[in-house]
């Protein structure tokens, strides 16, 4: 099998499927993690590929696959052995080729932990709190999870969340140095941390997305993840 040899982890691996049925291997020698999360990108950048991934060990065995039907672009997270080889394949199941079938595959060590909000619009009062609702995915393994917000004037708790949760709460503290009327854009995100390791979380609003287009298959990845918020008058 024709392979590319990936850097050290964590990489990003791209490509584009040239003509139909195109398999991309990309060798990845000698793995230096335990735990291996690979988070495919197509859709999401504006590329028309439907990707698939998997991972085979040394023998030649299946590890892990990505679950083609889920919300995601594809994705796959697996137990590895750290020093031992591993192949990854990555390949298009639409048949189709060409410029605009275009891909990227984010390598990283991490677990397979997402955070979704179904609203990405809330309306309040300057010096009130906003509360959302996020839904998380997390496996049975010791881990926490903190929000994150880079504004300067905006303010977000709780501090430390503890895994496996499926709902959270996050409270957004408005400034009441704002006017009504006004709106801002915030991206809120999550700083995962397990066994001595951390990894970003980013939030995901595509349900709020795909209700807003329900004909685009993926909306853009830049809007994926910000929340609106509009100012009223104070109460």
């Amino acid at each position: 099998t024709n392979a590319t040899t990936a850097g050290s982890i964590p990489v990003t691996l791209s490509g584009t499927f040239q003509k139909p049925g195109d398999i991309d291997f990309f060798r990845l020698p000698s793995i230096a993690v335990t735990r291996l999360l690979a988070i495919g990108r197509s859709r999401s950048l504006g590329s028309e590929a439907d990707l698939r991934l998997r991972l085979f060990d040394a023998s030649g065995r299946l590890a892990q696959e990505s679950n083609v039907s889920g919300p995601d672009d594809g994705q796959l997270s697996a137990q590895v052995t750290a020093g031992e080889d591993y192949l990854l394949a990555v390949d298009e199941l639409s048949g189709g080729s060409g410029p605009a079938f275009r891909y990227e595959v984010h390598l990283m060590e991490g677990l397979p932990i997402t955070a979704t909000l179904a609203s990405n619009t809330v309306t309040a009062s300057p010096g009130s709190v906003v509360e959302l609702t996020v839904q998380v995915q997390a496996p049975q393994a010791p881990a926490t999870l903190r929000p994150v917000l880079e504004s300067s004037s905006w303010r977000i708790e709780p501090a430390e969340i503890a895994l496996p949760s499926q709902e959270v709460t996050v409270k957004i503290f408005v400034p009441s140095s704002l006017a009504a009327g006004e709106v801002h854009w915030l991206r809120p995100t999550f700083v995962a941390s397990w066994e001595g390791h951390s990894q970003r979380v980013p939030l995901s609003t595509l349900p709020a997305l795909r209700k807003h287009w329900p004909d685009l298959v993926r909306p853009p990845m830049v809007l994926d993840g910000l929340v609106e918020v509009i100012t009223l008058p104070r109460r």
